[in-house]
């Protein structure tokens, strides 16, 4: 399995120099098999709930390059029992900005984004919707 383990001084060179203006979109969680997602995370990671989370978002004005819609799926884990965060079970991106954002998240930071072929979000009155592909 790859790592995505980063200096302390790269994550903090990526939190100072990066901003996500002009955001909307949605998010949502659902629980789901305890077993089967505890699969999913790796050691010496531990599932803290039975629950995915996610998000669809059009980052609108990213101060790194143009905009671009993100999508990803994540899980509650813990670190030695002491640290709670957040698995990154996918994490999409797609649009006019999404090599820049693609390149500031993962060689910037050790997150691990990638190209998705198509993600569109929808918004109607009340109500808003996404397919990703």
């Amino acid at each position: 399995m790859s790592s995505y383990v980063v200096s302390q001084e790269d994550v903090k060179n990526f939190l100072n120099l990066p901003s996500m203006n002009d955001q909307e979109g949605i998010s949502f969680a659902y629980a789901t098999d305890p077993d089967a997602l505890a699969k999913l995370i790796p050691a010496p990671l531990k599932l803290v709930a039975p629950v995915v989370c996610g998000y669809v978002v059009h980052m609108g004005k990213p101060s790194f390059g143009g905009p671009y819609l993100e999508q990803t799926l994540f899980a509650l884990v813990s670190y030695k029992d002491k640290m709670m965060g957040s698995y990154p079970l996918t994490l999409l991106l797609h649009g006019p900005g999404a090599e820049a954002g693609l390149v500031a998240g993962r060689e910037g930071a050790g997150i691990p984004k990638k190209l998705a072929d198509h993600i569109e979000l929808r918004r109607n009155d009340n109500s808003a919707s996404a397919t990703v592909e």
